[in-house]
């Protein structure tokens, strides 16, 4: 209904001059609160202050690169659970492409989960990048399952027990790395996540708004990049969700 109101003024508009276009104006301006945006779909409202920090007025925008690790062997205990070699060859190709796509000279620090799988693909990533940028490590980043899967899936199910304890801390952790820049960060920065597909899959619910629970809908393919945006006013744009396409098509895995 609305888009045929809109079409109609519109016809005003070409048809009856000025007026009709002061009018527009005066429609679309009296609508309009630039603090929130109606999802019309949906009903959702976009919060703009999403992050608690709407009072800060920053400069810069935060370019957040999220890489899941490499495919990894199976195992009872982390430290068992290291790369395959192809998934140390799909480490190697992801470094070889963020290199290309200048972040050798634009990363301004790698964030790495403590979890073996994923410390080994940054280890490769780093090697290829070729350049002094800051590493930290934190178990923040490590893997969880936050949300029960809708619908629910054969193998999917979980414990009450460790949804909440997983998504206390990877709420903790998106509260601590998602947000907009600091006020006297000076121009854009980049920052490489290096960590893992549920924790990442759960951030862009969280960042674009949606339900957490609709993580369990996507996949991600091992070594895939994923970039997000977030401008100083809040908002978020997602510029690439599971690109691989810098895999060879024998180098693409999911498990």
């Amino acid at each position: 209904m609305q888009y045929k109101k809109l079409l109609l003024i519109g016809g005003g508009i070409v048809s009856g001059g000025g007026l009709f276009l002061s009018n527009l104006r005066s429609i679309l301006v009296n609508n309009t609160d630039i603090s929130k945006t109606r999802d019309e779909h949906n009903g959702n409202v976009w919060d703009s202050n999403w992050d608690k920090r709407s009072n800060m007025k920053p400069r810069g925008t935060r370019n957040i690169i999220l890489i899941r690790h490499g495919q990894y062997n199976y195992g009872k205990t982390d430290q068992e659970k290291t790369l395959t070699e192809l998934g140390k060859k799909q480490a190697v190709y992801t470094g070889i492409r963020l290199a290309e796509l200048g972040l050798d000279k634009k990363l301004n620090v790698v964030f790495e989960s403590t979890m073996t799988r994923a410390h080994e693909t940054s280890e490769l990533i780093y090697r290829q990048l070729n350049a002094d940028i800051p590493i930290q490590k934190t178990d923040l980043l490590r893997e969880g399952c936050p949300t029960f899967p809708d619908p629910p899936f054969k193998g999917g199910e979980v414990s009450l027990e460790r949804v909440e304890r997983d998504s206390s801390r990877m709420d903790e952790s998106f509260e601590y790395f998602m947000h907009r820049a600091d006020a006297d960060q000076d121009g854009d920065s980049y920052e490489l996540f290096v960590c893992h597909g549920n924790l990442i899959r759960y951030f862009l619910c969280k960042l674009l708004q949606l339900p957490t629970s609709a993580m369990h809908r996507w996949r991600l393919r091992h070594c895939s990049i994923t970039w997000v945006t977030i401008r100083p006013s809040g908002n978020v744009s997602l510029r690439l969700f599971g690109d691989t396409g810098h895999l060879p098509s024998d180098k693409l895995t999911f498990e």
